[in-house]
């Protein structure tokens, strides 16, 4: 079968099964900003004297480095953020939306830690938006991420949360917790989005794990998207 356009060769590939077209992920680091007219930092979740922003930003630019070293999947990998944004005068996460949207993003993961009032609650879970039209995508992606997530911690029943309440649906969710995204229709150009909450920073096992495992985190979260990206060029790559 000859294939046409250089389009469909890169798909093909060069004739031993092996594709060569890369996707662009964008990696979002939960909190951390200003928004609103606000000055002040939103720190997320916090517990043991710890940020859910600061975290989830050290382990998100672990995940940078490992996804930009898989240079025959990841075509390039970025943060929504380098540090904090302060950014008072935009809309909450907006900018946050823009960073993916310049970036061409084709796999979009959020990184948050979840919080709760009892310190008993504890465990690891996904999100996604099932209301969007990359819910299949973004199913395949919040399925591969956890599949590769080794922390021992619990997982939440169910752990893939199939929510429109996730942070790509809209802006009239009533909690702020998530990040919801003010107009889910600028992701149209996305492929798959999934939200990841890699434990409580709320409760004591949870955060330890999490603060002993930064590295080993981000390496099972690259695990998770160069699976998802292999097993799924097929449609990323067109």
């Amino acid at each position: 079968m000859n294939v046409g356009t250089e389009q469909q060769q890169q798909v093909a590939g060069t004739g031993n099964g092996v594709q060569r077209c890369t996707v662009v992920v964008v990696i979002d680091p939960g909190h951390g900003d200003t928004h609103d007219e606000s000055t002040i930092i939103d720190p997320g979740a916090v517990g043991g004297g710890l940020n859910e922003s600061d975290v989830v930003l050290e382990i998100s630019k672990l995940l940078k480095s490992k996804l930009a070293a898989k240079t025959d999947l990841i075509e390039s990998a970025h943060l929504t953020r380098e540090g904090n944004v302060d950014n008072p005068s935009q809309p909450k996460l907006l900018w946050r939306q823009q960073v993916a949207v310049a970036k061409k993003c084709d796999v979009f993961v959020s990184l948050h830690m979840n919080s709760f009032s009892s310190a008993s609650a504890n465990g690891k879970e996904v999100f996604y938006n099932h209301k969007s039209s990359n819910k299949a995508e973004s199913a395949k992606l919040a399925a591969a991420l956890y599949a590769e997530y080794k922390l021992p911690i619990a997982g939440r029943e169910p752990p893939i949360k199939t929510s429109g309440l996730s942070v790509l649906a809209t802006y009239k969710w009533k909690s702020s917790k998530l990040g919801i995204w003010r107009d889910a229709t600028i992701f149209q150009s996305v492929k798959a989005a999934a939200l990841f909450e890699l434990g409580f920073i709320s409760n004591d096992g949870d955060r330890k794990a999490v603060i002993d495992n930064k590295d080993n985190i981000a390496g099972w979260l690259c695990d998770g998207v160069c699976s998802y990206v292999s097993a799924n060029r097929a449609i990323l790559c067109v």
